[in-house]
């Protein structure tokens, strides 16, 4: 295969940085776009759109993972709307509520867990509203 994207290593930075465009990745790579479609199925066993929409995906989890809005993620991964994000992707939203939730719990777990104290062996909880 072309031992000029042999050499690259870091496909998902690059994806990101051509907008996850095919052309543009191309075009950053110095191959053509056929060229880069018949790598990309050699090397990931999978088409360029899927193998794009993948890493996209990726990105999408880590950003809603780390707090972003799905307007924040939809911008940052080049959706020039939300709404078309949000139909890409239904069940990201879900997954980053989940973990989202499950962060709360365990924050709200440790906290109760401070807030508890054994005096004379009663039990007392600190109650904040």
């Amino acid at each position: 295969m072309n031992t000029r994207l042999n050499h690259i290593q870091n496909w998902p930075e690059l994806m990101e940085k051509a907008n996850w465009a095919i052309s543009a990745l191309a075009e950053q790579s110095g191959v053509s776009v056929r060229t880069l479609e018949r790598y990309i199925l050699w090397k990931f066993g999978k088409c360029p759109r899927s193998c794009m929409a993948e890493q996209r995906q990726r990105k999408a989890l880590q950003l809603l993972h780390n707090g972003a809005s799905i307007k924040q993620a939809a911008s940052s991964l080049a959706y020039q709307y939300p709404r078309d994000f949000s139909r890409r992707f239904p069940h990201l939203k879900s997954k980053a509520v989940q973990t989202v939730e499950r962060s709360m719990e365990k924050e709200m777990l440790s906290q109760n867990a401070s807030s508890y104290s054994s005096t004379d062996g009663s039990r007392s909880f600190n109650i904040q509203s």
